[in-house]
């Protein structure tokens, strides 16, 4: 018995980490052990970490703002600053760097990017967690040293940080998946005076954030097939779970990351109470972030855009065709806002009009990948140098007697969206 392997897993192992890492392990005969203790969706739902959801594109000056009063030099709370790419952590890591707390002092901060070597990354994790003792020839050593925020790229700081000072977490992009939102959340509310008014895991949120991930997904040589499938349709659970919600979020992150054996004990079970005000959604914050449209206005203005009078005639990208069409559009702020303004609506209401749209499906996407020689290139083949990605805005077809057609009428999708 004691040579049988045994693997202990996490809280926030779902099926669908279970069966990837089988699939990695190449393990082909393999038992789980279901009586195991391992949260169900209610105790999930016991958690001390307020969820925010925000609408920004300058996620550096939003995270200055939340956590700027917190940083000062008596204080021991520590942050967490999420991000997709590279480029957006080194951007924001030397601007903060560089800014100074409200006492005056220098903030001390740390990178965490996905191509270090391992030794590099567990001893910035040492380094933040206070779990080292620094010496004196040390490239960080000093007694002013107190790294109190961590800037991380997706998945390379999810696990392993525990740290209970933490007293904030902050994604400047959508997550890529469910299982990012619940790692990363988890990385705050680990002292036991944590609470719903002090700790809170906030993300942003942005038309431009869901492009360059979709620019990512499809542009890379690696996501094709199955994997590339897969990693669209994490972001539509992403999509239809924070940008659309239909209930309390950290009821549907529960869910995602519940026991999927044994959590079903009792009908009651599979749904977990609300959290009431914990989260954007019960506190009623999606109708500052987006404003109620008029359904019947806005099919108008996309039906003709696309095969009316106001046709366009060139790729209808979401940003800037899309955007500045509707913007150009005759009476756009009273066919959707029912507004009676002349003014035309600004590009930003007109970017969260596009990204509820798109997280509905009512506005699908698709790629299209152009070599550095201008040559329509859809199956992405080449060196990978210089491609250029650009994210296409369609509207879905219907087998109509025979014929396609464009289809708006689908009520199920329109009834994620507040509508006037």
């Amino acid at each position: 018995i004691t040579k049988i392997p045994v693997l202990f897993m996490t809280a926030t192992c779902t099926i669908k980490m279970h069966a990837q890492l089988l699939t990695l392990t190449g393990l082909k005969k393999c038992s789980s052990n279901k009586n195991v203790f391992w949260p169900n969706a209610m105790s999930m739902m016991n958690t001390r970490v307020k969820m925010n959801v925000v609408y920004s594109t300058r996620p550096s000056a939003s995270f200055q703002g939340l956590v700027g009063s917190s940083l000062g030099k008596k204080s021991v709370d520590s942050f967490i600053f999420y991000a997709n790419s590279r480029n957006m952590i080194d951007r924001v890591c030397k601007r903060f760097g560089l800014c100074v707390d409200t006492e005056g002092y220098e903030t001390d901060v740390l990178c965490l990017i996905g191509p270090m070597k391992k030794e590099e990354k567990f001893h910035i994790t040492r380094l933040f967690c206070k779990t080292k003792v620094l010496k004196e020839n040390d490239v960080d050593s000093g007694d002013d040293f107190n790294p109190r925020v961590l800037f991380a790229t997706s998945g390379a700081a999810n696990c392993g940080i525990d740290n209970a000072q933490v007293k904030g977490v902050f994604r400047a992009e959508i997550p890529p998946s469910l299982e990012d939102c619940n790692q990363e959340k988890g990385r705050a509310g680990r002292r036991d005076s944590a609470n719903f008014t002090t700790d809170f895991y906030t993300t942003c949120i942005s038309l431009e954030s869901v492009i360059v991930l979709l620019k990512r997904i499809y542009g890379s040589t690696n996501n094709k097939g199955k994997y590339q499938k897969s990693l669209l349709s994490d972001l539509d659970q992403v999509m239809n779970t924070i940008v659309i919600p239909s209930r309390c979020i950290l009821s549907a992150l529960a869910m995602k990351s519940s026991n999927p054996y044994n959590s079903g004990v009792g009908s009651n079970m599979y749904f977990p109470p609300p959290c009431q005000f914990s989260c954007t959604y019960y506190r009623g914050d999606y109708s500052i972030i987006f404003l109620p449209i008029i359904r019947e206005g806005i099919c108008q203005i996309l039906m003709d855009l696309y095969s009316g009078l106001h046709r366009i005639s060139s790729e209808i990208t979401f940003d800037p065709v899309l955007v500045q069409s509707i913007q150009e559009y005759p009476n756009a702020n009273k066919l959707i806002f029912g507004k009676r303004s002349n003014k035309k609506p600004q590009p930003m209401t007109i970017k969260k009009l596009l990204l509820q749209l798109m997280a509905a499906k009512i506005l699908c996407y698709s790629a299209k990948i152009t070599n550095e020689n201008n040559n329509a290139n859809s199956n992405g083949t080449g060196d990978g140098t210089n491609r250029k990605i650009e994210i296409i805005a369609t509207l879905g077809f219907s087998n109509i007697h025979g014929r396609h057609e464009y289809n708006m009428n689908l009520d199920h999708y329109w009834s994620c969206i507040k509508l006037k």
